[in-house]
């Protein structure tokens, strides 16, 4: 069997696919559209049948007498709303068994402001030069992840700009066993924007790496939302961290993570507790979770 490695290829329809680490100078490695097979469309998340993926390498193989093997090893995409749809952690996973209502305890409201005005609210915080970086991200990725919140778990409540909905925004809570999450500017005059231990539930923990079922994220934003007639929603906007590698997942005894691009509202009391998360000094995006702070 013999491998040729190519830097570049011509498609069907005359598009030229590459992966070379020069072309004029600069690497070039093609994402391309792949149409599904029609018995593996409900397999998988896909635009009207078409998946994503970068190349990685061309290769043509040789082998006996046969026809020469025209392949190329890619790297998939995925819709980011399909893993948010997992991520979403809530202890009440079926919104027909109703609960009891839950009465949290929080500190400072920070902000207050109403659906019709929040894109204009938003950016007002967004420009506030005392804002930190933290809080503005959790602003940013507001809207968005409360779109894919009310998608999953209020999907009657479509046209939510219709819906008469009121957010606060606060600076700390009290978790169920006792600690206080935090996401404020100014805590003893320091920023502070809690990292926490999440409980996947049963039916997730295969379909992710995580600590003994448990997955780790850093609070942006702590919010109650006042809809309708409904009771008070708690949320917390989070950002996710993941492992950095599946075969190696622990340093030093300790989970070794990196910070995702993935951020999520999930409901407050699925939070277990708060976690020490210390960063490596030897790269931007690598932390350890201090198992050994008691």
């Amino acid at each position: 069997m013999i491998f040729h490695i190519y830097g570049g290829v011509m498609l069907k329809f005359g598009s030229i696919m590459r992966a070379t680490n020069k072309f004029h100078k600069k690497p070039i490695f093609s994402n391309i559209a792949v149409e599904m097979n029609a018995d593996e469309i409900f397999e998988y998340t896909s635009d009207n049948g078409v998946c994503f993926a970068q190349v990685l390498l061309i290769t043509e193989i040789i082998m006996n007498y046969e026809e020469p093997i025209h392949l190329a090893l890619v790297q998939w995409y995925d819709f980011i709303s399909s893993i948010r749809r997992k991520a979403i952690i809530t202890e009440s996973s079926s919104k027909e068994i109703p609960k009891t209502p839950i009465a949290l305890k929080y500190s400072k409201k920070l902000y207050e402001f109403c659906i019709q005005n929040t894109e204009i609210y938003i950016q007002t915080r967004m420009n506030d030069p005392d804002l930190e970086k933290e809080m503005k991200l959790g602003f940013e990725k507001f809207l968005e992840c409360l779109d894919v919140y009310l998608e999953i778990y209020y999907q009657n409540l479509s046209e939510h700009e219709k819906i008469d909905m009121i957010f606060h925004i606060y600076g700390g809570v009290m978790l169920k066993f006792g600690s206080i999450m935090r996401a404020t500017n100014k805590f003893h005059k320091k920023p502070i924007f809690s990292n926490i231990a999440v409980e996947m539930n049963a039916d997730e923990i295969f379909e992710y790496t995580s600590d003994n079922g448990v997955c780790f994220a850093q609070v942006l934003l702590i919010t109650e939302i006042i809809m309708n007639y409904e009771e008070p929603i708690h949320l917390a906007l989070v950002q996710w961290y993941d492992f950095i590698s599946s075969v190696n997942p622990y340093l030093y005894e300790c989970p070794l993570l990196e910070k995702t691009n993935i951020f999520n509202l999930i409901e407050i009391e699925a939070i277990n507790d708060i976690i020490h998360i210390i960063p490596r000094f030897i790269d931007n995006n690598e932390f350890l979770v201090n198992k050994f702070l008691f």
